[in-house]
């Protein structure tokens, strides 16, 4: 979970009320990550990974609106783009295991 703008906060809340709901807290299982990058840098990192179709984009309600993000980045709203992208610089941080996936990293 991104905690650049204050989503730590939202976790933190979570646990509260969770815990005084006798439930059971969720905190330790997100992982925080603070990217201090800038935006543009990190999507134009991408590029040749989604020119070249080794990312699939599924039918679903929101692929349209990623795909007009890219179409109109860097004048149109980058949100989509940053997201996929995060997700992707992810991706790189898990052991998968049993050489069944490879994972390139963006950081060359």
């Amino acid at each position: 979970m991104e905690t650049v703008f204050g989503q730590d906060r939202v976790i933190a809340d979570m646990d509260t009320w969770l815990k005084e709901n006798n439930y059971l807290t969720i905190g330790y299982k997100k992982k925080k990550i603070n990217t201090r990058e800038n935006k543009n840098l990190r999507i134009e990192r991408s590029d040749t990974t989604i020119e070249t179709g080794k990312i699939l984009f599924p039918d679903g309600q929101d692929t349209p609106t990623l795909i007009s993000q890219y179409c109109t980045y860097p004048d149109g709203y980058v949100d989509g783009p940053d997201a996929t992208v995060g997700c992707l610089e992810r991706f790189g941080e898990y052991d998968l295991g049993r050489g069944r996936v490879r994972v390139r990293s963006f950081r060359n």
